[in-house]
């Protein structure tokens, strides 16, 4: 089982990310985690675990689930 894959992010992504950022009214860094939500969500992934759940909760999609390890 691979513990790493790169996921390349498209200009859509990007935008797909900033939309999260802006439907939620944040501003800031909370863009970088937005990023990483969409290319969780390319890879089809079901969760992500961060020390950091302040800033990826407000923009969390329904079907990611976020929490700390």
């Amino acid at each position: 089982m691979a513990r790493v894959t790169v996921v390349d992010l498209t200009t859509a992504d990007y935008r797909e990310a900033l939309q999260l950022v802006a439907d939620a009214g944040r501003v800031s860094g909370v863009a970088y985690d937005a990023l990483h939500l969409v290319a969780a969500k390319n890879a089809e992934c079901d969760r992500i675990l961060t020390y950091n759940t302040r800033h990826f909760l407000p923009i969390q999609p329904e079907n990611i689930s976020v929490s700390a390890p």
